[in-house]
């Protein structure tokens, strides 16, 4: 936010004040991650607010940490067996066993 000639003082005040608390947290913040979390966001998901050595940046990191999960995981057995769900009752023997 510039300040303009035409500004009042207050507005001047304000924008010195504005700025000035946002430089300190832009330094605190964690922009790493605003950008994976932007990145996997599906309607932000092109990263067209980074120009595209960032946007490369931001994909290896997501590559990257999806390689690190997959590497912590335990491997699972691939014979795991599914119990067979209950067989169900064909519709008209429900309706037969209605008394009227």
């Amino acid at each position: 936010m510039e300040v303009t000639e035409d500004d009042p003082a207050y507005m001047i005040k304000f924008k010195g004040t504005f700025t000035a608390n946002m430089e300190g947290r832009k330094e605190k913040t964690n922009i790493t991650w605003l950008r994976v979390a932007t990145a996997l966001d599906p309607r932000f998901k092109d990263l067209k607010c980074l120009n595209k050595p960032d946007r490369a940046e931001v994909w290896g990191k997501i590559r990257a940490l999806l390689q690190d999960m997959e590497r912590e995981r335990p491997a699972q057995p691939d014979n795991q067996v599914t119990p067979e769900p209950p067989t169900k009752k064909p519709t008209l023997m429900l309706v037969s066993q209605v008394q009227f």
